[in-house]
């Protein structure tokens, strides 16, 4: 069996972020990963083969980690924008974060400071510090609270509205602060569906504050007005109530189809026949037999996957689930 990859050995492909990873990285504090620069730069390798250009910008910079590796690997001509508020854990974390940028290679003509509130942020300010020029990756590692979600989260929302970017415009990749990859129309409905979730518990808070009977008019007014405000807020980042489910691609990938010799001897007729009589799939029956045997194996035997680790084991316990258009004789299978 085939061991993963050491994150330590994963590469973007490109010589200077390369070096930067292995020589630098670690010396500057943060807490991203190095595995996640790696995939993060080799992404903007990919971008440049196929001709997407232009400058980054990164939420979070604070003392540079992640930034110097984005901004190592851009093309001649373009820059990085760094947004900060640049106050934790003191004041001088902006020089630090410069200073880290100019011993890494990383010039002032190529790194730019912003220090700045990036949820006060208007498009247009954004797009005057990149000199009209639209970015082609976005890291958001800002504020980590839950009440920042929206802020967070609906970055590529606030830029379509504006026109900063078009619907067709797929080429920026967002990066979340879980190092998730999106285009934008996956980032706005990703940033509608957690709206919509914090709207729906703002709603169950205040109906609990309508039942609480030592909640007096005055503290019930200031509390509904809070929650209003924060409704408001989240109608603005959105632009809908209710946001819209994606759409299904119009075609399946296609399958391999189904092999009765994958199955134990013993249950190649019985399901050949199940098939035949009730005219489904043989798969549909395969898998239902299948997950009952499982469960009447039980915990008689299991797999030791990993030769030296016998602490390490997996019992045949199977769950199923039929997928089928309707009328394929699901239930009955």
């Amino acid at each position: 069996m085939s061991q993963p990859a050491d994150p330590a050995s994963v590469s973007s492909g490109i010589a200077a972020v390369d070096a930067y990873l292995a020589q630098g990285y670690t010396t500057v504090p943060g807490m991203s990963s190095r595995f996640a620069a790696a995939i993060s730069a080799g992404l903007m390798r990919i971008q440049t083969k196929l001709g997407v250009s232009g400058p980054i910008a990164e939420i979070g910079t604070f003392e540079g980690r992640f930034f110097i590796a984005l901004a190592k690997a851009l093309q001649p001509g373009e820059m990085a924008l760094g947004m900060d508020i640049f106050d934790w854990p003191n004041p001088q974390v902006i020089e630090r974060f410069e200073a880290n940028c100019l011993k890494h290679g990383v010039p002032a003509s190529v790194a730019k400071t912003w220090k700045c509130d990036s949820r006060k942020v208007a498009p247009a300010e954004f797009l005057e510090r990149t000199g009209g020029r639209k970015v082609r990756l976005f890291h958001v590692d800002g504020e980590h609270s839950r009440k920042e979600a929206i802020s967070i989260d609906t970055i590529a929302v606030v830029l379509r509205r504006d026109k900063s970017v078009t619907d067709a415009d797929t080429r920026l990749i967002l990066l979340t602060e879980t190092h998730a990859i999106l285009n934008l129309p996956a980032a706005e409905w990703h940033a509608q569906q957690i709206a919509f979730a914090h709207a729906r518990r703002l709603m169950a808070d205040a109906g609990q504050l309508a039942e609480n009977a030592d909640t007096g008019p005055k503290e019930m007014a200031a509390a509904l007005r809070g929650k209003l405000e924060t409704l408001e807020r989240i109608a603005y980042a959105t632009g809908q109530d209710t946001p819209e489910p994606l759409p299904l691609a119009a075609t399946l990938a296609p399958v391999k189809p189904f092999n009765l010799a994958w199955l134990p001897s013993s249950f190649r007729p019985w399901i050949s026949d199940i098939a035949e009589r009730m005219q489904c799939p043989p798969e549909f029956p395969a898998i239902a037999a299948m997950a009952a045997l499982s469960s009447v194996a039980g915990r008689r035997f299991c797999i030791q996957p990993k030769a030296h680790d016998e602490s390490y084991t997996e019992f045949p316990h199977l769950w199923a689930m039929l997928i089928g258009n309707p009328s394929l004789m699901k239930s009955p299978a």
